[in-house]
């Protein structure tokens, strides 16, 4: 089965989207509505608002890795010198607890 350029280049879309976190509805959403070829003001509009909701969320995703990572970096485990473990164990949790609590909101 041979496939067009147009559906390759539907397949690298749809595996970045999933790739990256958009859900079947929202992947379902851009190959229907945004990647048209002579879209109306509205749908202008509405692509925009959803790309900046999409972006927003990313960030907020970005940031909650990153504060992960500084996490791990904290960890006891991860300590060269076993006399640091009990510094490291607190800012651990600490750290731990902020994320927690940003998750949550």
């Amino acid at each position: 089965m041979c496939y067009s350029e147009e559906d390759c280049n539907n397949l690298i879309l749809i595996s970045i989207m999933r790739e990256f976190g958009f859900s079947i509805r929202e992947v379902k959403e851009v190959m229907e509505r945004y990647t048209v070829t002579n879209p109306t003001d509205d749908l202008v509009h509405e692509a925009r608002d959803f790309f900046k909701d999409k972006i927003i969320y990313l960030e907020e995703k970005i940031q909650e890795y990153q504060d992960l990572i500084q996490i791990i970096n904290t960890l006891p485990i991860l300590s060269e010198n076993p006399l640091d473990w009990n510094d490291k164990k607190e800012r651990t949790m600490i750290l731990a607890s902020h994320l927690y609590e940003k998750v949550r909101e």
